[in-house]
């Protein structure tokens, strides 16, 4: 158990929540410092509990978006001098930012799947899924075996697993080789990880949002 992996960079994550206390209402502050920063403890119990109802409980759980944004800047600005360039500085970011938020399941997860995608992009290479969720898999759980039986990394890596495995077959089924439109797209994806994050979501809080996808594609 490295537990030692939790610590995050001094004074940093501290700071921030400091400054946005200092010009943010108390309510909207707590969800803001959920979604930035993954710090759910400030968030009133009752506003948590209506975003879990409705099944938007993985907003205040940084994860692949966050790190996206982070990859994106860092090709935007170096993409025209190399893809060397580009995927050295996009790690070194993906890893920054883990550092500042904390080694939790969902954001350990996303750097590393961020990582290995680069390189793969930089070598030309294409994955397959199973391969990419089993190899993060097994990565995460070197960190840290028992973040096996923790809610986060089962949701983080169902919601994952959706999305790779079950979105394109379902865009296959409806649309052959053609791509669809970035609105059906997201409806998709949001079917797939919704798929496979419900048994987990029902066995341990004994309900159905039926509502999920609706609200996982409207905040999308």
């Amino acid at each position: 158990n490295f537990a030692p992996l939790t610590i995050v960079v001094p004074g940093v994550k501290d700071t921030f929540s400091r400054s946005m206390k200092e010009v943010i209402p108390e309510t909207e502050v707590g969800l803001a410092l959920g979604y930035l920063l993954g710090v759910k403890d400030q968030i009133p119990a009752i506003i948590f509990e209506e975003i879990r109802m409705v099944g938007l409980a993985h907003i205040v759980v940084v994860s692949g978006t966050h790190v996206g944004i982070v990859v994106n800047a860092a090709k935007k600005l170096f993409g025209r001098i190399s893809r060397a360039v580009t995927v050295l500085c996009g790690s070194l970011a993906t890893i920054g930012y883990l550092y500042v938020i904390g080694f939790m399941p969902s954001i350990l997860r996303a750097s590393l799947v961020t990582i290995l995608s680069l390189f793969f992009w930089y070598f030309g290479r294409r994955f397959k899924p199973w391969r990419i969720i089993l190899l993060t898999m097994g990565l995460t759980l070197l960190f840290d075996h028992t973040l096996i039986t923790g809610l986060s990394w089962q949701l983080s890596f169902a919601a994952f697993a959706g999305v790779l495995a079950i979105t394109p077959r379902l865009s296959k089924f409806f649309y052959g080789d053609k791509q669809p439109n970035a609105v059906i797209g997201i409806v998709l994806a949001s079917i797939g990880a919704s798929a496979m994050c419900l048994p987990i979501q029902i066995f341990y809080f004994g309900n159905l949002p039926l509502v999920a996808v609706l609200s996982n594609i409207l905040i999308s």
